[in-house]
């Protein structure tokens, strides 16, 4: 016998396909709301850390941004992604810009909350369909 799945199927909305809140440009607080480790990439021979970010702010609380760090495979395009590495550690608190490391437990961030600076692009479904969505553009951390 196979496995019974529950599901609302009383109202036609409930086959229509959600549209989910996209913030618009600009400065937001977020907490990690994932854990995080370290996964091969599809796409290439980097390695990724897949984060997702819930906002914390009032008016945009519980919007969730999705971003990838991308850990390079060789040593040229590791040095070009570590600028956002550091960024959202230095962002989190789990680094301190002033006193360099050379690791970081990826276990420190659940729960941390951090600074990022949003933008919107726009996308395509699978289906062609055009979509808004937002991304990092950077991390933001006090510089001293």
């Amino acid at each position: 016998m196979g496995s019974i799945l529950k599901v609302d199927t009383s109202s036609p909305d409930m086959f229509e396909r959600p549209n989910f809140p996209v913030l618009e440009p600009g400065r937001y607080t977020f907490e990690v709301a994932n854990d995080l480790k370290v996964q091969p990439s599809k796409s290439s021979n980097n390695q990724i850390v897949k984060i997702e970010l819930r906002c914390v702010d009032d008016d945009h609380k519980g919007v969730v941004i999705y971003d990838n760090l991308v850990i390079g495979a060789d040593a040229k395009t590791r040095k070009s992604c570590e600028w956002k590495i550091n960024q959202f550690a230095a962002s989190c608190g789990v680094i301190d810009p002033s006193n360099p490391s050379a690791e970081i437990d990826l276990e420190e961030f659940q729960g941390k909350v951090c600074e990022a600076l949003v933008a919107q692009e726009i996308g395509k479904t699978a289906s062609g369909r055009a979509v808004t969505r937002n991304v990092i553009e950077e991390y933001l951390y006090h510089k001293d």
